[in-house]
């Protein structure tokens, strides 16, 4: 099972009671967003990254869910699990994003590639729709859908919830800032 951030529920929090900035942005849009929270009423959603602190992406989402939570969207957030050659892979990847140069083996692609496929093993439970947040799970996606393809069992693909396997990878978003080609 992939890690769960518990950011925990600050719904009564000044900061993430939409209300609280009516004064600032306007009716309108505050109820623009009750709006679209309503159009996810029974979507789960899955935000996925690789760490909890120290990074843009973890600040943005620890202050993201307690709101999220605040106006009744189902999300949650969970970290991949990695080990000392898949970071090198992934640190090698963040260098040459900015410059260095990048031989990119096949031994890097597969440490890369199978790290991503031990953590699609790894999610636990039926969501709509999954965010991946950085580069370091890119491929995430489809080795998500390799994993429900080798879910011959019956019952292991009605473990995964009421929509089954296929409705586990309903939909994946992965900024182009880490989609790889």
């Amino acid at each position: 099972m992939l890690p769960q951030v518990i950011v925990g529920r600050h719904c009564c929090a000044q900061s993430t009671n939409p209300d609280n900035y009516r004064p600032l942005v306007g009716d309108e849009l505050i109820d623009e967003l009750g709006h679209l929270a309503q159009s996810l009423a029974g979507a789960r959603i899955c935000e996925i990254n690789a760490t909890s602190a120290g990074g843009g992406v973890a600040e943005l989402l620890a202050a993201e869910m307690p709101v999220l939570q605040a106006i009744g969207v189902n999300a949650d957030w969970q970290l991949i699990h990695g080990d000392a050659p898949f970071f090198e892979v992934t640190k090698a990847f963040h260098n040459a994003l900015q410059g260095a140069d990048l031989d990119l083996s096949e031994t890097i692609k597969q440490t890369y590639l199978d790290r991503n496929l031990a953590c699609a093993e790894m999610i636990e439970g039926a969501y709509d729709v999954y965010i991946v947040h950085d580069y370091l799970v890119a491929d995430i996606e489809g080795c998500a859908q390799r994993v429900l393809n080798l879910l011959d069992d019956a019952e292991e693909k009605q473990a995964l919830g009421e929509a089954g396997a296929k409705g586990c990878v309903r939909s994946f978003y992965c900024p182009d800032s880490c989609a790889m080609n």
